[in-house]
């Protein structure tokens, strides 16, 4: 059992490590291919767009039939596609036309590999623990690729390293898929008997074979994707400014940098502080001590005027938001064990990353008191998933008394 465990964290954490690489490595791929290849800049926002929307949209398409997908397939073919579009994007650097096919298939197998991945973990009791950890993976694999992003760039003068990087990566990631798939879902079926919805749950009205709801209320459906959209939203319209908001207070880039460079060193913190906590403290508890902190954290940004304070705020700031994300994963995975809601959950949080930073673009544009506004607007979205996520979910209708899996 322990053996099969390990392997079904190592196998899922290479998953979501590249999967996860979607965003950070989006402002090294497109830096590259402005500066090196001269792709006009209308087009590589496209490009951006394509492939985030393309990996937004394929988890919100898949999670309406998750019921009649094999998760563990998923999550092997979306890296095959995944891996097909940047090792071709490698060839392809020049072609402006080209690279926004690739990157619209790159997004659709990043979709396929994040709803797969979340789906599969929604089965295994205790989820909180296994999507903390995931979180964590992907902040390893983007500290590597930054560490060699400057080399990769340089060695092929341009773009072409680190798509080839990424697609090894992925092609990897896809041999084990397909190798280990079958015993991905024979490890959690065994769980299937085990895993149920609690009584009186939102969305547990019906039972299907094997303990997994079938039925989810759409009001309940609607209101867990708002709760994640709005925290997703209340992190990117302030992070998409950050370097504005340092400005403004006399922050210099290199103080900036290094404000980036702490907040990269410790946001690993949020997921494993999720992982660790696991179940002991319920699932409403947690959730809304971090949104607490969201909310304080993004008026607090916006008003201090102590670079170190400014600093600490951004860090603390990230740390909240990849301490909540697998918690929310966690309780979307109570309320829909077959992994419906939280696949859906992760396209929503890419449109709310598009949505995001174009509202706050927007707000800063208001001249006087910009950034205050910015922060307020930031901490209501915050504020608003938080009433949402406790009316939805009656606060004690879970308890901390949840069977673990030790992984």
């Amino acid at each position: 059992m322990k053996t099969r465990s390990v392997s079904f964290l190592i196998v899922c954490s290479l998953n979501a490590s590249i999967a996860g690489l979607a965003i950070p490595m989006l402002p090294v791929i497109v830096g590259a291919l402005g500066s090196k290849s001269h792709i006009d800049s209308r087009a590589l926002g496209l490009l951006a767009f394509l492939e985030l929307g393309g990996a937004a949209v394929t988890s919100i398409a898949v999670s309406w039939q998750m019921r009649r997908f094999n998760a563990a397939s998923l999550c092997a073919w979306g890296s095959f596609c995944l891996a097909a579009a940047n090792l071709a994007a490698s060839a392809a650097v020049s072609s402006a036309v080209l690279l926004l096919v690739l990157r619209l298939i790159a997004g659709v197998g990043t979709g396929l590999m994040s709803a797969g991945m979340l789906a599969l973990v929604a089965r295994v009791p205790n989820p909180e623990r296994m999507y903390g950890i995931l979180g964590f993976a992907p902040c390893v694999s983007a500290s590597l690729a930054f560490t060699l992003a400057p080399n990769l760039i340089r060695l092929t003068n341009g773009a072409s390293g680190m798509f080839l990087f990424w697609g090894a990566l992925a092609a990897v990631n896809s041999l084990c898929l397909f190798v280990y798939r079958r015993r991905l879902v024979a490890f959690v079926d065994q769980f299937r008997a085990d895993v149920r919805v609690p009584a009186g749950t939102p969305g547990a009205a019906t039972q299907g074979a094997g303990g997994l709801g079938n039925q989810i209320q759409p009001k309940v459906l609607v209101f867990c994707l708002a709760c994640i959209f709005l925290l997703a939203f209340c992190d990117s319209a302030v992070w998409a400014f950050v370097e504005p908001i340092g400005e403004r207070i006399g922050l210099s880039i290199e103080g900036f940098s290094r404000a980036l460079i702490l907040t990269a060193v410790v946001a690993c913190l949020g997921p494993l502080l999720a992982a660790r906590i696991g179940s002991r403290f319920g699932v409403l508890a947690p959730i809304a001590i971090g949104q607490l902190f969201m909310i304080g954290l993004s008026i607090l940004m916006v008003l201090t005027r102590e670079p170190v304070l400014f600093a600490a705020t951004l860090s603390l700031r990230v740390i909240a938001v990849l301490f909540l994300v697998p918690r929310y994963n966690g309780l979307f995975a109570r309320i829909d064990p077959i992994g419906r809601v939280v696949a859906a959950a992760q396209g929503a949080q890419g449109i709310a990353y598009g949505v995001g930073p174009l509202v706050g673009g927007f707000l800063i544009g208001l001249q006087e008191h910009s950034f205050v506004i910015l922060g307020v607007v930031a901490a209501l979205s915050a504020a608003t998933s938080l009433g949402m996520t406790l009316f939805v979910v009656p606060r004690g209708v879970y308890s901390s008394n949840v069977q673990a899996v030790q992984v």
